[in-house]
């Protein structure tokens, strides 16, 4: 049975350029999401690609992989959501970026989660959460 979707609402100090450059560029998401450098054109429709920069293994080097749903730059990046570290069906992720008066708003919602897989992964987004803070307001 479908759990509801996990939502945060975190408040950073940064510009939406800053924010959004943090969620698009490898050597940025590698700082803040378990080590992951983000692989995509960044285009709706195409694949987005997770790689584990420690995997020594190359069937295992992709952690996490999905299809871009939405993407409108330093606004809202929406993928599924496939890990290759459980087994779990896709489910779906949405970043959205909004100004605030000295910063931006970042909510991010999953959505289509178990209850399980959705427990396994709270901690997970909340450690994943506070160090794309670090990244952001370094």
């Amino acid at each position: 049975m479908p759990s509801e979707p996990i939502v945060y609402k975190r408040y950073y100090r940064a510009t939406p350029q800053d924010l959004w450059n943090a969620l698009t560029e490898p050597d940025l998401t590698q700082q803040y999401y378990f080590g992951t450098r983000v692989r995509t054109s960044w285009r709706k429709g195409d694949r987005i690609e997770y790689l584990d920069s420690s995997a020594t293994n190359l069937s295992q080097r992709v952690a996490l992989s999905g299809e871009i749903r939405a993407v409108e730059r330093e606004k809202v990046l929406e993928t599924t959501f496939e890990p290759h570290w459980m087994t779990a069906p896709p489910s779906t992720v949405r970043w959205e970026i909004t100004p605030g008066t000295d910063g931006v708003w970042l909510t991010l919602t999953h959505a289509g989660l178990s209850a399980a897989i959705a427990e396994q992964l709270r901690d997970s987004w909340d450690k994943a959460l506070s160090a794309l803070k670090t990244v952001v307001e370094h």
